[in-house]
Protein backbone atom coordinates (compact mmCIF):
# COMPACT_ATOMS: atom_id res chain seq x y z
CA UNK A 1 0.00 0.00 0.00
CA UNK A 2 2.83 2.46 0.65
CA UNK A 3 3.89 1.64 -2.57
CA UNK A 4 0.86 2.53 -4.08
CA UNK A 5 0.62 5.80 -2.24
CA UNK A 6 4.39 7.12 -3.07
CA UNK A 7 3.43 6.22 -6.95
CA UNK A 8 0.79 8.25 -6.36
CA UNK A 9 2.81 11.39 -5.05
CA UNK A 10 5.13 11.24 -7.57
CA UNK A 11 2.37 11.54 -10.64
CA UNK A 12 0.85 14.14 -8.53
CA UNK A 13 3.97 15.87 -8.37
CA UNK A 14 4.95 15.52 -12.22
CA UNK A 15 1.88 16.29 -12.64
CA UNK A 16 1.67 19.85 -10.67
CA UNK A 17 5.20 20.41 -11.92
CA UNK A 18 4.64 19.83 -15.82
CA UNK A 19 1.04 22.07 -15.39
CA UNK A 20 3.06 24.96 -13.73
CA UNK A 21 5.96 24.50 -16.54
CA UNK A 22 3.12 24.77 -19.47
CA UNK A 23 1.70 27.41 -17.98
CA UNK A 24 4.52 29.78 -16.98
CA UNK A 25 5.60 29.10 -21.02
CA UNK A 26 1.70 30.13 -22.34
CA UNK A 27 1.72 33.50 -19.72
CA UNK A 28 5.41 34.36 -20.95
CA UNK A 29 3.97 34.22 -24.61
CA UNK A 30 7.22 31.80 -25.16
CA UNK A 31 7.90 34.83 -28.07
CA UNK A 32 11.51 32.66 -28.21
CA UNK A 33 10.23 29.67 -29.34
CA UNK A 34 10.28 29.19 -33.44
CA UNK A 35 6.67 27.79 -33.98
CA UNK A 36 4.73 27.77 -30.76
CA UNK A 37 2.17 25.69 -32.56
CA UNK A 38 4.76 23.03 -33.03
CA UNK A 39 5.61 23.26 -28.76
CA UNK A 40 1.93 22.66 -28.11
CA UNK A 41 1.60 20.08 -29.67
CA UNK A 42 5.10 18.25 -28.29
CA UNK A 43 3.90 19.21 -24.75
CA UNK A 44 0.21 18.02 -25.27
CA UNK A 45 1.85 14.71 -26.70
CA UNK A 46 4.33 14.62 -23.79
CA UNK A 47 0.88 15.05 -21.29
CA UNK A 48 -1.16 12.76 -23.04
CA UNK A 49 1.84 10.30 -22.37
CA UNK A 50 2.53 10.85 -18.81
CA UNK A 51 -1.76 10.81 -18.34
CA UNK A 52 -2.25 7.72 -20.05
CA UNK A 53 0.83 5.75 -18.42
CA UNK A 54 -0.49 7.13 -15.09
CA UNK A 55 -4.10 5.79 -15.34
CA UNK A 56 -3.05 2.38 -16.79
CA UNK A 57 -0.58 2.83 -13.39
CA UNK A 58 -3.53 3.40 -11.62
CA UNK A 59 -5.56 0.35 -13.33
CA UNK A 60 -2.85 -2.06 -12.52
CA UNK A 61 -2.73 -0.85 -8.96
CA UNK A 62 -6.42 -1.41 -8.27
CA UNK A 63 -6.68 -4.98 -10.39
CA UNK A 64 -4.00 -5.61 -7.74
CA UNK A 65 -5.53 -4.22 -4.01
CA UNK A 66 -8.63 -6.59 -5.54
CA UNK A 67 -6.82 -9.07 -5.89
CA UNK A 68 -5.43 -9.10 -2.92
CA UNK A 69 -9.11 -7.82 -0.99
CA UNK A 70 -10.34 -11.12 -2.79
CA UNK A 71 -7.57 -13.38 -1.10
CA UNK A 72 -8.34 -12.00 1.98
CA UNK A 73 -11.97 -12.70 1.50
CA UNK A 74 -11.44 -16.35 0.66
CA UNK A 75 -8.74 -16.67 3.19
CA UNK A 76 -11.21 -15.67 6.07
CA UNK A 77 -13.95 -18.17 4.54
CA UNK A 78 -11.44 -20.78 5.32
CA UNK A 79 -12.44 -21.50 8.84
CA UNK A 80 -16.33 -21.20 8.11
CA UNK A 81 -18.71 -24.55 7.76
CA UNK A 82 -22.84 -24.35 7.56
CA UNK A 83 -24.50 -27.23 8.82
CA UNK A 84 -27.87 -28.08 7.64
CA UNK A 85 -30.99 -30.18 9.24
CA UNK A 86 -30.02 -29.31 12.87
CA UNK A 87 -33.89 -28.96 14.53
CA UNK A 88 -34.62 -25.60 15.89
CA UNK A 89 -35.94 -24.69 19.33
CA UNK A 90 -36.94 -21.54 21.03
CA UNK A 91 -34.26 -19.68 23.19
CA UNK A 92 -31.58 -22.55 22.22
CA UNK A 93 -27.70 -21.84 22.51
CA UNK A 94 -26.74 -22.83 19.05
CA UNK A 95 -22.62 -23.14 20.06
CA UNK A 96 -23.68 -25.62 22.38
CA UNK A 97 -26.24 -27.57 19.94
CA UNK A 98 -23.78 -27.89 17.43
CA UNK A 99 -20.79 -29.26 19.62
CA UNK A 100 -22.84 -31.77 21.37
CA UNK A 101 -24.64 -32.76 17.90
CA UNK A 102 -21.32 -32.80 16.06
CA UNK A 103 -19.58 -34.52 19.22
CA UNK A 104 -22.33 -37.53 18.62
CA UNK A 105 -22.49 -38.11 15.23
CA UNK A 106 -18.75 -37.88 14.79
CA UNK A 107 -15.28 -38.57 16.62
CA UNK A 108 -14.35 -35.32 17.58
CA UNK A 109 -14.23 -35.55 21.42
CA UNK A 110 -12.65 -32.20 22.26
CA UNK A 111 -15.84 -30.09 20.25
CA UNK A 112 -16.97 -27.53 22.65
CA UNK A 113 -18.56 -24.44 22.48
CA UNK A 114 -15.56 -22.51 23.01
CA UNK A 115 -14.15 -24.06 19.44
CA UNK A 116 -16.11 -21.63 17.37
CA UNK A 117 -15.85 -17.81 17.24
CA UNK A 118 -18.72 -17.77 15.80
CA UNK A 119 -22.23 -20.16 15.53
CA UNK A 120 -25.70 -18.78 14.64
CA UNK A 121 -28.63 -19.48 12.42
CA UNK A 122 -28.65 -17.98 9.44
CA UNK A 123 -32.17 -16.19 8.21
CA UNK A 124 -35.94 -15.70 9.95
CA UNK A 125 -37.63 -18.76 11.42
CA UNK A 126 -39.49 -20.58 9.83
CA UNK A 127 -41.57 -23.38 10.88
CA UNK A 128 -41.54 -26.06 8.19
CA UNK A 129 -37.98 -26.35 8.27
CA UNK A 130 -34.58 -25.40 10.76
CA UNK A 131 -32.57 -22.85 9.07
CA UNK A 132 -28.93 -23.17 8.37
CA UNK A 133 -26.36 -23.04 11.03
CA UNK A 134 -23.20 -21.07 10.28
CA UNK A 135 -20.21 -22.07 12.75
CA UNK A 136 -16.82 -19.89 12.32
CA UNK A 137 -14.07 -21.74 14.15
CA UNK A 138 -11.51 -20.85 16.09
CA UNK A 139 -9.09 -22.80 14.47
CA UNK A 140 -8.20 -23.98 11.18
CA UNK A 141 -7.46 -27.48 11.84
CA UNK A 142 -10.80 -28.06 13.77
CA UNK A 143 -12.36 -27.70 11.23
CA UNK A 144 -10.59 -29.56 8.82
CA UNK A 145 -10.73 -32.89 11.30
CA UNK A 146 -14.89 -31.81 10.86
CA UNK A 147 -14.92 -31.89 7.51
CA UNK A 148 -13.23 -34.85 7.23
CA UNK A 149 -15.03 -36.73 9.52
CA UNK A 150 -18.35 -35.20 7.98
CA UNK A 151 -17.26 -37.45 4.75
CA UNK A 152 -16.34 -40.49 6.66
CA UNK A 153 -19.31 -40.45 8.82
CA UNK A 154 -21.63 -39.85 5.65
CA UNK A 155 -19.57 -42.37 3.48
CA UNK A 156 -20.44 -45.14 5.96
CA UNK A 157 -24.39 -44.60 6.63
CA UNK A 158 -24.92 -43.99 2.85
Amino acid sequence: MDAFKKQLDDMKETFTYRMRDFQKDLQKGNSDAASPSSRLASDFAVFRTFVMTSLECLQNQMELLSRLADQMETRSRGKILLIHGVPESKNENTASLVATTLAKHLSVTTLTPDSFSKCYRMGQAKSEKPRVILIKFRDHLMKSKIWHDKKEYWSDTV
